[in-house]
């Protein structure tokens, strides 16, 4: 097992923070029974993936903010396929709300949103000099 980082507790400590503001939402729409969970999950998930980042792993690497050029690629990749998968789930709900003639446009803002971010990925990102 690794010690913990000062690098390796920005990310936690967001988390938990997040999870306390959408805690304090619930809690104001929804009241205390319902903000409650919410707050636990947050600090579970929290706990949990500190306790990844100490692990002498390819996991715990990558939770601890600690990895290598291999490590990073596997990281890359996971982020590709969640990328992926969020936009076929994004054309998904958008296509279930057109058939229910519901509002689509929280859709639209994900769908439009991932468009810009990938053409500011491609800008930002892209090689010089070939």
């Amino acid at each position: 097992m690794k010690r913990l980082s000062r690098g390796h507790l920005q990310v936690p400590a967001v988390m938990l923070v997040l999870g306390t503001g959408l805690a304090a939402a619930v809690l104001v729409g929804q009241g205390w029974r319902a903000a409650i969970p919410v707050e636990i999950v947050a600090v579970i998930a929290t706990l949990g993936y500190l306790l990844l980042g100490v692990l002498d792993t390819d996991i715990g690497a990558i939770y601890g903010s600690r990895t290598d050029e291999r490590q990073q690629m596997i990281r890359l990749r996971a982020q590709a396929l969640t990328a992926e998968i969020t936009a076929l789930a994004v054309v998904i709900g958008y296509m279930v709300q057109v058939a229910r003639r519901a509002p689509t446009w929280p859709f639209a803002i994900i769908a439009l949103v991932a468009a810009v971010s990938f053409v500011a990925g491609v800008a930002i990102y892209r090689a010089h000099d070939i």
